[in-house]
């Protein structure tokens, strides 16, 4: 004996587009998570010493997201001295003129050369951490997207 179901398509396509909302969101929620993560952990590394020449560095560490429908973006981008910190330099000096000028805190400094610095590769943790709180917010708010919990 057959059995017969009657669906109303109006409610299944109401409570899709429900869930289908809740879902973009949660990616949305996961993403913010993991951009502000990752701009904390590049905004407080101790992998350097603040002093006046590197102030203006952790200033200009920014997370960026943007969400448009289902595309999700998120970038993290510093400025100031972030490029040499983060790969390092070798040991150099001027290239035609005699010495290298440059300024420290009000101060005027002439050199034959300076030593390089070290790669801190705080750029490349602070990926890492936002990685890491991608893969568990993704877990977090999607679970409660779909449980309601």
């Amino acid at each position: 004996m057959a059995r017969f179901v009657s669906v109303d398509a109006k409610t299944v396509i109401g409570e899709l587009n429900h869930a289908r909302e809740r879902l973009r969101l949660a990616g949305a929620q996961a993403l913010i998570a993991a951009v502000r993560d990752a701009e904390d952990s590049a905004r407080n590394t101790t992998t350097w010493n603040d002093r006046r020449a590197l102030d203006g560095t952790r200033r200009t560490i920014k997370g960026i997201t943007s969400v448009d429908g289902f595309s999700l973006k998120g970038q993290l981008s510093a400025g100031g001295a972030s490029r040499f910190l983060e790969f390092g330099t070798k040991a150099h000096g001027p290239v035609k003129a005699k010495r290298l000028v440059f300024r420290i805190g009000g101060t005027l400094i002439f050199a034959k050369w300076v030593r390089g610095i070290t790669a801190r590769k705080f750029m490349r943790e602070a990926r890492r951490v936002g990685e890491q709180t991608m893969d568990h917010s993704v877990d977090y708010f999607f679970n409660r997207a779909i449980h309601g919990r």
